[in-house]
């Protein structure tokens, strides 16, 4: 969660209607696609939802899980970054990864640097 500009901005993980348990071999769950929804309250209690932050998609991160946000300031500069495990499609047979993606305290929450590590 971050307070900025008045408002508490709190960073979940919204997980898809259709997603089901795997009763065979493999993943626990099957078409299981998350994304960072931002939610904002005035006073820390009542939240509503602002926005779809990151949508996963089987063309690059199929499903974000963990998102933690921060604050990072470097020098006069500030940007909000966040982090979180990188989850590809099922299918791919890839690991998970972190991944990361920041945009200036000074505009509404939208991704314009993203990047990913192994």
């Amino acid at each position: 969660m971050i307070h900025h500009d008045g408002r508490f901005h709190l960073f979940a993980r919204g997980v898809r209607d259709g997603y089901r348990r795997n009763d065979g071999p493999g993943d626990t769950f099957l078409d299981y696609i998350s994304d960072v929804l931002v939610f904002t309250s005035t006073d820390g209690r009542t939240y509503s939802f602002q926005q779809l932050l990151a949508a996963g998609s089987p063309d690059g991160v199929y499903a974000y899980e963990d998102p933690r946000v921060q604050r990072v300031r470097t020098g006069r500069d500030e940007q909000f970054v966040m982090s979180y495990t990188d989850l590809p499609p099922p299918e791919s047979g890839f690991p998970g990864g972190l991944g990361y993606t920041s945009w200036p305290t000074r505009t509404t929450a939208s991704a314009s640097t993203t990047a990913r590590a192994a």
